[in-house]
């Protein structure tokens, strides 16, 4: 009997290990479709890649599982937002590996997340993505054009890079006022930000779309209860993943590709390639 209940407890741990192991290896990918009548019809199917949180992590020698499937998604342009390196285990060839393999795909941009600012080596990493013509949206913006048509992608440093400062949320809407008032308030506006609990901050300032991560989708999502925890929203936390819309602004929430510190630490919850095509609604 013993042997027999020793055999039960082998099996269930080994059959939770391989669970755990392909929850968090196997890549996923998630389409989305926005619509918006402030997007130019020259744009319309436009295709974006949202790529996030990949904290150091390796998907085949050269990163090879990861660039194959951005590749068959077509993208005209892929966007990262941030923690693409890990602050505690820093390594930041396969996030070079990467962007090394996507660059003659799409333009790639590209914001900062907390663990990229918790690291000394920030600005030889930024310098490298540069020599890449990786497009570091360091509170810019950038214009994208179709034609004679055009529309802006902005990105905003994460708040980590205000740490220290009396009030770093003011900071925060002052360079956000600064991007926005650089675009026509009429044209259709990409910002690239790093925390979806900030979304509050980002509508009043107009965005068409935001891209963020930083939440890796709740770590686990389990039935009934759904997302367990996500940093700055806490437990059972809402903004983890997929589409949200608040007023005329939509969020796109990546669960991110990569863990923190922990190598196990999603459940049902797989990372993911975010894939958004944007539809022309006003039809000129």
């Amino acid at each position: 009997m013993e042997i027999v209940f020793l055999f039960a407890i082998v099996l269930s741990m080994a059959a939770i290990g391989g669970l755990l192991y392909f929850q968090n290896k196997e890549l996923v990918l998630s389409r989305h479709t926005i619509g918006s009548e402030f997007l130019p019809k020259e744009f319309d199917g436009f295709t974006i890649v949202h790529l996030s949180d990949l904290h150091n992590k390796q998907f085949g020698k050269g990163q090879w599982r990861l660039i194959g499937m951005v590749r068959k998604a077509r993208p005209d342009i892929i966007v990262m937002t941030g923690d693409m390196v890990d602050s505690t285990f820093y390594h930041s060839e396969p996030t070079v590996e990467l962007m090394r393999g996507l660059r003659e795909m799409a333009p790639i941009y590209y914001v900062t997340g907390n663990h990229e600012w918790s690291r000394p080596e920030l600005g030889e990493l930024l310098r490298q993505f540069a020599e890449l013509g990786v497009s570091v949206l360091d509170n810019r913006v950038e214009i994208i054009t179709r034609g004679d048509k055009e529309f802006a992608i902005a990105g905003i440093d994460d708040r980590a890079r205000y740490v220290g400062e009396e009030d770093s949320r003011q900071t925060l809407h002052r360079e956000l006022d600064r991007v926005r008032h650089s675009i026509d308030e009429r044209a259709f506006k990409i910002l690239l930000a790093h925390r979806p609990e900030l979304l509050h901050e980002y509508m009043q300032h107009h965005f068409s779309i935001v891209f963020s991560g930083h939440a890796h989708g709740g770590q686990w999502d389990l039935p009934v209860i759904g997302p367990v925890f996500a940093p700055g929203q806490g437990l059972f936390p809402k903004l983890v993943s997929g589409v949200h819309k608040r007023h005329n602004t939509h969020i796109v929430i990546s669960r991110g590709i990569g863990n923190s510190g922990i190598a196990f630490q999603r459940l049902f919850n797989k990372p993911e390639v975010v894939v958004v095509v944007l539809k022309n609604l006003a039809g000129k």
